[in-house]
């Protein structure tokens, strides 16, 4: 089954027991609060965003109500920011990004349906379901690597690249890939949090210096970290061609409602930057979250009056 896929499986396979302090649950149930906030926001008509919304002592209309949740999720990414001590650590700074990209990709996929997953733009090119399988697939073998790396440290003897068939294999994107589009999604989010939690608590230059290989480079971890951004991305801008190819542009409100998971985005990983706090802002990320989600339902209510 896919999601007895996992990071931790191949690491114990290749002889790294590498365990880091697991990622708040809190964090998790924010992000699925605020998924249920999306799912208020795509609930609006287009000829709703005009109407009046509630605020402060006046009334404002439902397009600012939706940007407004935007600020304040930049708000609450500033507060973090401005925080500095403990500092975030090495692994947790130079995933913040992925992080980030994770949630834009989420978004870029809001209100499309699963029967797009199978719709090729084109005669050999790949389908939504291909290229999200191959990011999965590439997601393991990412998080494999650079952990594997970060356990060489303890155990020089290892190879610094392991045997092929310790390897995550890019075969497992078919696996990864199965389902509809809301399993597809909720593997990759998973898949991304249980190789933040392998990767964050890593704080000194050696471990950023452990030599690793990518695509047959020589390359150290912090190339890799850097790698899962920039990974999201590529792929990112491969699905948008193609639901440019495939589906119909999407409504305004798709297109705020995807700002509103990259700033989502930046904020989880802005808290997930700082392992020794996180624990602690778990509970304070829910509350905001449980917020933004009663302020999308009262635009929702505002746009669609009775």
């Amino acid at each position: 089954m896919a999601d007895a896929i996992t990071v931790g499986a191949f690491l114990r396979a290749a002889g790294i027991d590498l365990v880091g302090p697991p990622l708040p649950s809190g964090v998790v149930d924010a992000g699925a609060t605020i998924r249920r906030a999306a799912a208020e926001i795509l609930a609006i008509p287009d000829d709703g965003l005009g109407r009046g919304w509630p605020f402060l002592h006046g009334e404002a209309d439902v397009r600012y109500g939706l940007y407004y949740i935007a600020e304040r999720i930049d708000e609450a990414t500033a507060t973090m920011l401005r925080e500095g001590s403990p500092r975030a650590t090495h692994g947790g700074a130079n995933l913040v990004q992925a992080t980030a990209a994770c949630w834009g990709l989420r978004g870029l996929l809001l209100d499309v349906g699963d029967d797009l997953l199978d719709r090729a733009p084109a005669g050999g090119e790949w389908s939504l379901r291909q290229t999200l399988g191959h990011i999965l697939a590439t997601q393991v073998r990412y998080a494999f690597s650079t952990a594997y790396a970060l356990g060489r440290l303890a155990q020089p003897d290892l190879p610094v690249r392991p045997a092929e068939s310790l390897i995550p294999a890019h075969e497992l994107s078919a696996t990864l890939g199965l389902g509809g589009l809301a399993p597809i999604l909720d593997r990759m989010s998973d898949l991304h949090h249980e190789g933040l939690a392998a990767i964050w608590g890593l704080d000194d230059w050696r471990g950023l210096a452990a030599p690793t290989v990518w695509a047959g480079f020589e390359v150290n971890v912090r190339f890799r970290l850097h790698r899962w951004a920039a990974h999201f991305r590529e792929h990112a801008i491969q699905i948008e061609k193609t639901l440019d190819v495939i589906a119909a542009p999407p409504r305004e409100i798709v297109r705020i409602a995807r700002d509103l998971f990259r700033a989502w985005g930046r904020l989880e990983g802005v808290v997930l930057a700082h392992p020794e706090r996180a624990a602690a802002r778990a509970d304070w990320l829910a509350d905001l979250a449980g917020t933004l989600r009663a302020t999308a339902v009262s635009v929702r209510e505002s746009a669609t009056p009775r």
